[in-house]
């Protein structure tokens, strides 16, 4: 594990992580994190395996992995030995599904609900099926029981309802990707400049759409558009049971000096939009009434960024994006950039990556975009697991009672006493939290990043409570 992790941690170098490095230093990294996928996935699998050797189970099941500290849901893909018919969860419930085949393999996708925080859930793979209401997809429409989508007839948003409100959240076309001129005075890689908005191409014009699936489990809209020797193909998707609409993207990208970006209008009035940074959230200003205040045009932010009113609002999530553009009533989201310096090939290529658009009641806080921004990066992973007697039906090795704190880190400390977690707090809010690990310890002391003890916290049967400042970062050591 510290190997891997020093791997990761030289990869962080200020210019490889933004992808300002050198060609040379690239095709390095590259080779790297080829090793940091090899040593990770095997601490991952002999981890699951320890787990699994001690997991019993009455009938041929589907172990599905959470890996957030919170009880979830969510569309599961799983390799099985032969066709199943159904399957069911805990309770008993049969479950929406589909079984398939591919490449000569057995598989199933099902709605997993519940899964246990942090831990596994057991779903019995079984002969029995089900009917479901199919989510509705045409070439100009999708809708579940959350969202009503239209479509034009290039593809493009021109109404996402809130059926929850009646309330539609758009004021012009949605997910409107547009290409601009992308050419900063000096180091093309490091600097946006506020002019690049001035020239422009939408792509407003599409090369096919088709309807790939409309099932128990999504619709699924494919587009392809094209721009010079760029192809872009998208899989809108509208899940069950999800208030989110996504789009994912694969580009087969060529393009110098241009910037792409995904646009959504909405009809929501703020001065400022938020985001997510490392262990909390910011703000920015969404008008241009200072120079200071147009100098903030691109800002940076992990998983989400949020435009809210006070009753209303939406959140842009990704699963690997860091730029966002929120001006008046538009939210952009940057998806490439074509820089020419230090690297005059840098981002040419394929490139795949997943983006959400969430209107919802309330703020941000509200309406736990923080969670959907982990749960979209996070996802539920599932695997086949055989029949041998027993009854097991789940388990959770971590429970948080405390809505906006989140678990940062589990690692053995680094002077081999015991076990440190990290936690902090997401949403701006003073809260108490209690907390408890499935870990041998008896004892709970606080200390700080660098694991230097500062004093010990009452610990009953591995329980323990303490109050969090918003942001506030807390480390413990478990002893």
């Amino acid at each position: 594990m510290e190997k891997a992790w020093k791997i990761l941690l030289i990869n962080q170098f200020h210019d490889i992580l933004p992808g300002t490095s050198i060609h040379e230093a690239i095709e390095n990294t590259r080779e790297e994190y080829a090793e940091l996928r090899e040593l990770g996935g095997k601490l991952i699998r002999d981890g699951k395996n320890k787990i699994l050797n001690n997991v019993s189970v009455k009938g041929d099941s589907v172990l599905v992995w959470n890996m957030l500290t919170w009880q979830t849901k969510g569309i599961v893909k799983a390799e099985i030995p032969y066709a199943a018919k159904g399957i069911k969860n805990s309770d008993g419930k049969v479950l929406a599904s589909r079984v398939y085949d591919k490449d000569g393999k057995h598989y199933i996708e099902f709605y997993a609900d519940p899964v246990p925080a942090f831990g596994y859930g057991v779903f019995t793979l079984c002969d029995e099926t089900a009917e479901f209401d199919t989510v509705k997809a045409t070439k100009n429409s999708l809708e579940n029981k959350y969202l009503k989508i239209t479509l034009d007839d290039s593809g493009l948003l021109d109404e996402v309802i809130d059926k929850q409100t009646g309330r539609q959240i758009l004021t012009g076309k949605g997910n409107l990707l547009t290409i601009s001129h992308d050419k900063p005075i000096h180091e093309s890689a490091w600097n946006m400049e506020f002019d690049y908005q001035m020239k422009f191409w939408p792509l407003d014009k599409a090369e096919s759409i088709e309807v790939v699936e409309a099932s128990p489990l999504r619709g699924v809209i494919r587009i392809v558009r094209k721009f010079h020797e760029s192809t872009i193909t998208q899989d809108i998707i509208l899940e069950k049971d999800k208030p989110t609409v996504d789009f994912d993207t694969t580009v087969d990208w060529h393009e110098r000096e241009k910037v792409l970006k995904a646009e959504f209008p909405v009809d929501i009035r703020s001065r400022n939009a938020s985001c997510e940074i490392a262990h909390g959230a910011a703000e920015y200003p969404t008008h241009y009434n200072t120079s200071y205040d147009q100098a903030k045009f691109e800002f940076c932010a992990h998983k989400w960024a949020d435009l809210s009113e006070g009753g209303y609002g939406a959140s842009i999530i990704n699963d690997c994006k860091y730029g966002y553009n929120v001006h008046d009533n538009v939210m952009k989201i940057t998806l490439l950039r074509g820089p020419i310096l230090p690297d005059p090939v840098g981002d040419i290529g394929m490139h795949s990556f997943r983006y959400s658009f969430y209107p919802h009641t309330g703020t941000w806080r509200d309406a736990d975009t923080v969670r959907l921004g982990f749960e979209e990066n996070i996802r539920l992973d599932g695997e086949f697991i055989k029949a041998n007697g027993g009854s097991d039906i789940g388990h959770t090795f971590a429970k948080i009672d405390g809505d906006s704190v989140i678990l940062d880190a589990v690692k053995p400390a680094q002077d081999g006493n015991g076990v440190i977690v990290r936690m902090y707090e997401s949403e701006t809010r003073h809260c108490t939290a209690k907390v408890w690990f499935d870990l041998d310890y008896s004892s709970v002391v606080e200390c700080n990043l660098m694991e230097c003890d500062e004093h010990e916290i009452p610990c009953t049967n591995g329980e323990f409570e303490f109050t969090m400042k918003p942001h506030e970062v807390k480390t413990f050591r478990l002893i």
